[in-house]
Order: structure tokens, then sequence, then C-alpha cells
């Protein structure tokens, strides 16, 4: 399977600025790779990192939890308004290739289970952390660093190119 959009999750309100610059550099990474980015559409992390792929020339995509399309961010080309509340993290976490978790409260946890149920690889930057439950671990790939997070993608998008034969 070739890696065709990433799912960026990461909290909205108020976040940290340095997580803020590493979802913008994220984002506009993504771009750079010609990846879509699938995010949960409102601001903080989501926005930051639409804000780099849309001033890369990437395609954004927000999956809204309320029903008005104006809870969307600025920086969003395809605003899908649901009307499920938090349960849009479950199509979100569904829907990328790849999942890159940025920061993040409470949803942030809520969408990394969803993504770890689905058997998605997940990136995690500065977020939660579990070693492990039941016996399971959760396999997050770890990075502090936008630039580590976009080498591991890298890596992975090699990966999947090599077993595609």
């Amino acid at each position: 399977m070739e890696i065709k959009q990433v799912a960026v999750i990461g909290q909205s309100g108020v976040v940290p600025q340095h997580l803020l610059n590493i979802a913008y550099e994220i984002g506009k990474g993504l771009a750079e790779r010609k990846i879509t980015l699938i995010c949960g559409g409102r601001d903080g992390v989501m926005e930051a990192t639409c804000k780099g792929a849309a001033e890369a020339g990437g395609l954004t995509i927000g999956i809204l939890p309320g029903l008005d399309k104006v809870e969307g961010n600025n920086f969003l080309m395809v605003v899908i308004p649901t009307g499920i509340g938090f349960a849009r993290n479950s199509i979100v976490a569904s829907a990328g290739d790849i999942v890159i978790a940025i920061g993040g409260s409470f949803g942030t946890l809520n969408a990394l289970t969803l993504a770890k149920t689905n058997e998605k690889t997940i990136i995690g930057v500065q977020t939660w952390t579990a070693t492990s439950h039941n016996g399971k671990n959760l396999d997050i790939l770890r990075a502090d660093t936008a630039e580590k997070a976009l080498s591991l993608l890298d890596s992975l998008m090699s990966e999947k190119q090599a077993t595609r034969y």
C-alpha cells in the first residue's frame, strides 16, 4: 500500500507554540511529499498543520465534529461536517494510511486508541505514552521534532514502496 494520505491528530484550543511550530512543519512536509492531510479540522494543532500544508500547495481535509462548516479552520480545502461529535475521531483515525499524533489532550488519546484498534502505524510527536496495557504495547514510533517525524515517515514510505511488488 502506498502512503497517499496521513491523518494528523492533536489538541484544539490553546496549544504550546513549539507544538504549533512542529505541526506547521509536518503539514508543510506532507504537502512536499504530495500526501493528503486529513484531520479533525478545527483550531490548534489541526489548524497549524493545515496551514503548513496549504501554504506548500497540499490538499487538506477536515472531518468536523459538528454540522456547521464554519467551525472548520481557514486552511481546509475540503470540509466534511459530521454532526457526530468526538465519534468523528474514528473517521479521522481510519482515513489515514499513517497517523501522526502531535501533543494532545483526551480527544487525541481517544483518536490514538482508535488508530491502534484499526492497526494503523502511528508516529507520535511529544504525545501520550504508554508502555503496555494487558501485555499489549502501543508501538508508537517516537519523534521529538518535525524533522524526525518526517524522517520516520520517509522510512515508512520506502518500506511500503519496497513491499508493493
